[in-house]
């Protein structure tokens, strides 16, 4: 943006001409925008570059301690980046390293839909967090094999990091993975080391849904097995704790004893998965 003043009338017909046909000149009101947003460019920045450095430090210690499910993080701020120390010589600031942070993660083409504060949506830079899959998105006419060449894989995610509450965006990161991974659960696996005939083995998957909230999940294994779910507050878990415990031998109790160990693992937000039959024996 800028102005041009001159005293060559054929010069000025001329960059006129020129104005006109490439259309490239914004607005005057896009021109107020701009200059108002110059305003707080730096205070943005420092948001945009401090979120996602936390959500970055947050992907690698996940893809430490669960690699099955995060695979690899990408962010010229973490150390472990290939180019960290020339991001680091070239930032005008400390911790200046930008919003982009890129990663793997096993069935990102389920996860993604499922968050609400990042819009499934290609561009980056905004203060509204975005998020894509390059190799689905804007990566798709690049034929496979040079996507792959490039390390660009249907796992990969683009995360374009806004300026939102960085508790708010890990919270529906998290919420996301959890969701998938309670749903992706092999029937095949369901089965009894001590199979005894005509017993129908059930599994109970304890996650935490959302702050305040966990969910106990059962799976029959039957012909065609079916997910359950419900939601409850970790008050009423207790209550289904202590019910559990004046119980013996059915449902209850041994899902009360799973419930009771999930509680005391207050940190552990893992799925955890237990088989047991009808009679309440554990297998």
């Amino acid at each position: 943006m800028g102005a041009v003043a001159l005293r060559d009338s054929a010069l000025a017909e001329r960059l006129r001409y020129l104005q006109n046909a490439l259309g490239a000149v914004p607005s005057p009101f896009d021109c107020y925008l701009v200059h108002r947003g110059l305003k707080t460019l730096a205070l943005r920045m420092e948001q945009h570059c401090e979120n996602a450095m936390k959500i970055a430090q947050w992907l690698e210690r996940r893809a430490q301690t669960e690699p099955k499910c995060i695979h690899r993080v990408l962010y010229p701020g973490l150390e472990s980046h290939p180019q960290h120390e020339t991001a680091k010589r070239n930032a005008a600031r400390p911790n200046a390293f930008g919003g982009m942070v890129v990663f793997s993660v096993d069935n990102a083409a389920e996860c993604l839909p499922r968050m609400r504060l990042s819009a499934l949506a290609e561009s980056l830079g905004g203060v509204e967090s975005l998020i894509e899959l390059p190799a689905l998105m804007t990566h798709q006419s690049v034929p496979k094999t040079d996507r792959e060449r490039l390390g660009i894989d249907e796992r990969l995610v683009r995360w374009s990091v806004g300026i939102e509450d960085v508790g708010d965006l890990l919270s529906d990161l998290e919420n996301a993975l959890h969701a998938v991974q309670s749903q992706r659960i092999d029937a095949g696996a369901i089965t009894s080391t001590r199979r005894r005939q005509g017993f129908r083995q059930r599994a109970v998957i304890v996650t935490r849904a959302a702050p305040g909230l966990q969910r106990l999940g059962w799976l029959s294994a039957n012909s065609s097995p079916r997910l359950s779910r419900v939601d409850i507050t970790p008050e009423k878990y207790k209550k289904l704790v202590d019910m559990a415990k004046k119980t013996d031998g059915n449902f209850s109790a041994v899902a009360g004893a799973i419930l009771e160990s999930y509680l005391t693992a207050a940190t552990n937000r893992n799925v955890q998965a237990v088989i047991f039959d009808m009679d309440g024996v554990l297998v």
